[in-house]
């Protein structure tokens, strides 16, 4: 089919009104049923562009709840540990909108439900209940022992670790002895919402053992050598049975300090024997004090701070003998052969000759080599016929120590025999 469309084109013009010399143009033509659908499709496309969405709700900053929270008594300090939210209930970045609150309450009982309960009796043994309904029970009206918010947050970004030591006075470690400390985090944006509270932690507390005494380091050819006084007492006074085993930690000094367990020693004196001479290392150790199940570090020695050094020289050579070799068979000489030394830092040998009656500690000795000896043989081209001489053997290591003489040999080279 055909259809007629008038459109505001060309002449001719016609008068909207007859009463105003106001004129509009009209133009006629035809089109097919196709270019017509064409522009029908065209009109609507553009309608459905300009169909305003459905309007996001703006973010309401609330951050996620913490769900990583730890605990661990060392010394009068309760180390709590947890991750810093990373984005909002509704998938935003935290940013700086964020809020911390830590609290803390002693009880007698563990916490409710029982079925919640995860029980860890071990060192710095805790239980930990999820819930925030248990969390606001017990903290709703409570005044928290610690709250970061902007320049506390700064040094840490989202995502990333924190930890706080909750320092515990001496009264109240001897007061609730054996009692539970429960602990929770509540991560809350400035107007004060939040998504409830962490996972709940509770453990036993205790009074701790004092630290060790009398620590002291010492540089010896096996490593680093610890030793100290065990511990009687608590720092509340109170007697201890025993004080072991003793954790000992160690850094190396940068920018960046970090102290790692190195062992835990049942007695002293332990030697470290995982040094390097000429590197510097940092030593501190704890007392452990044991309560029925649970376990108590104390708080840390002090620092002690040692750079071993390679002050040990090699045992002396064994087994040195001397031949004499006669002129018909290349002499007059001496040669010399000993047992090898098998020390990993050995860089050789010194020769060392005397001419009896001279004293051996009379200072009659003389080195005989101007460079050190590589190998456990040594041949004295320097002697005379009917002479009798005295040697001895020195290890040197690669530090330049050098050990005692060895036992001393002697030989005597033959008379030159007369035709």
């Amino acid at each position: 089919p055909i259809y007629s469309v008038s459109l505001p084109l060309a002449a001719p013009l016609l008068p909207v009104n007859q009463n105003a010399n106001i004129f509009v143009p009209i133009f006629e033509f035809r089109i097919s049923n196709f270019v017509l659908t064409g522009l029908v499709s065209c009109l609507l496309a553009l309608v459905a562009c300009g169909s305003p969405t459905a309007p996001t709700p703006p973010s309401r900053h609330i951050p996620e709840a913490a769900g990583d929270l730890s605990a661990r008594q060392m010394g009068e300090a309760v180390v709590l540990s947890f991750t810093l939210p990373r984005r909002t209930t509704d998938g935003k970045a935290v940013g700086r909108n964020l809020q911390i609150l830590l609290y803390r309450q002693f009880r007698k009982e563990e916490l409710p439900p029982p079925p919640a309960m995860l029980a860890q009796a071990r060192r710095g043994g805790a239980a930990e209940a999820a819930g925030e309904d248990l969390g606001q029970r017990l903290f709703g009206d409570a005044k928290p022992i610690v709250e970061w918010a902007g320049g506390d947050l700064e040094r840490l970004a989202a995502g990333q670790m924190a930890q706080y030591s909750d320092r515990i006075a001496v009264a109240d470690l001897k007061a609730h002895s054996g009692e539970w400390a429960v602990y929770g985090v509540l991560a809350r944006n400035k107007k004060g919402r939040s998504a409830g509270f962490s996972n709940l932690i509770a453990l036993r507390i205790y009074p701790a053992p004092a630290p060790p005494g009398n620590f002291l380091a010492r540089n010896v050819e096996a490593g680093v050598e610890l030793s100290w006084t065990p511990p009687s007492e608590t720092t509340s006074g109170t007697a201890i049975a025993s004080a072991g085993p003793f954790p000992i930690y160690r850094s190396t000094p940068g920018e960046k300090e970090e102290w790692e367990l190195l062992a835990e020693a049942a007695n002293s004196p332990w030697t470290d024997t995982a040094t390097e001479y000429g590197k510097t290392y940092r030593y501190t150790i704890r007392a452990v004090a044991r309560y029925g199940p649970d376990l108590v570090e104390s708080d840390a020695s002090a620092r002690l701070t040692i750079t071993p050094q390679d002050i040990f020289p090699p045992k002396a050579p064994e087994g040195l003998v001397g031949v004499p070799i006669l002129a018909a068979f290349g002499g007059p000489a001496i040669e010399l052969s000993w047992q090898p030394n098998t020390e990993a830092d050995l860089a050789g040998y010194n020769i060392y000759r005397s001419e009896p009656p001279k004293p051996r500690d009379g200072g009659g000795y003389q080195r005989r080599n101007a460079k050190l000896i590589p190998g456990p043989a040594y041949r004295d081209d320097m002697v005379e016929a009917g002479k009798t001489y005295s040697y001895a053997v020195a290890a040197v290591d690669r530090a330049g120590n050098e050990s005692e003489p060895s036992a001393e040999a002697t030989a005597s080279v033959p008379a030159e025999q007369q035709p």
